[in-house]
C-alpha cells in the first residue's frame, strides 16, 4: 500500500466540509434547523413599502391566514426608524369591523418613543367575507405616510355591489342595465 498525497488545498476542503456536517448534525431535532420548519413555527413579519418622503417610520406587519367574519383575528404591527419625539401611530378597520388593543383597547393611535421598536397587537373582527384592509397612518416632524395592509377574510373574493338589471339582449347576451342620473 502505497501512502495518497494530498494537497492543502484539499485537505482544508474535506475539514471544512466534515465540520459543516458535524454541526448539522449537532442539532437535537434534524428538523428543527431546516429553513422550511422554521419559517412554519416563527412568524413571518411582511415589511410595508414606504414612500421616499413619507415619515421615515418602517412599518412592518404580520396578518394570519383563515381570517372569518365575525371572528376575532390578532393582526401585529412593528413600527421601527422613529426618530422624532412627536411621532405617532393610528389605524382604522375596515367599515363595519371592530379593531381593538389588550394593550390600549379600543383606541385607535398612540405615540411612539424615539429610537425603539414598538410592537402592538391589534383584535380585529372583520364584518364580511372578502378582501379588507387595516388603514395605518403614521406621523413625525411634520410628515406623515400611509398604508393599507391587506386581510384576506373568508374566501378574499372581492364583492362587487351589484347594481342596475340583469336583461339579455337579442343576440342572447347577458346586459346589466344601469339607471342614468341627470347632472
Amino acid at each position: 500500500m502505497t501512502p495518497t498525497l494530498i494537497s492543502s488545498t484539499r485537505l482544508i476542503a474535506l475539514l471544512g466540509c466534515a465540520a459543516m456536517v458535524a454541526s448539522a448534525h449537532a442539532g437535537s431535532d434534524a428538523t428543527a434547523t431546516h429553513p422550511a420548519a422554521k419559517a412554519r413555527h416563527s412568524p413571518h413579519w411582511t415589511h410595508a413599502a414606504g414612500k421616499h418622503n413619507g415619515s421615515g417610520i418602517r412599518l412592518s406587519y404580520i396578518v394570519p391566514a383563515g381570517m372569518q367574519p365575525g371572528q376575532s383575528a390578532r393582526v401585529q404591527l412593528q413600527f421601527s426608524g422613529v426618530t422624532g419625539d412627536d411621532a405617532r401611530a393610528e389605524w382604522r378597520g375596515p367599515a363595519g369591523s371592530s379593531v381593538s388593543s389588550a394593550q390600549l383597547g379600543s383606541a385607535a393611535s398612540m405615540a411612539l418613543p424615539p429610537g425603539q421598536v414598538t410592537t402592538i397587537s391589534l383584535d380585529v373582527v372583520p364584518a364580511a367575507d372578502g378582501m379588507a384592509y387595516l388603514d395605518v397612518f403614521t406621523t413625525q416632524g411634520g410628515r406623515g405616510s400611509a398604508q393599507s395592509l391587506p386581510l384576506k377574510v373568508g374566501s378574499g373574493k372581492v364583492a362587487l355591489k351589484r347594481e342596475g338589471t340583469m336583461e339579455t339582449s337579442p343576440s342572447g347576451e347577458k346586459v346589466i342595465s344601469l339607471p342614468s342620473t341627470p347632472k
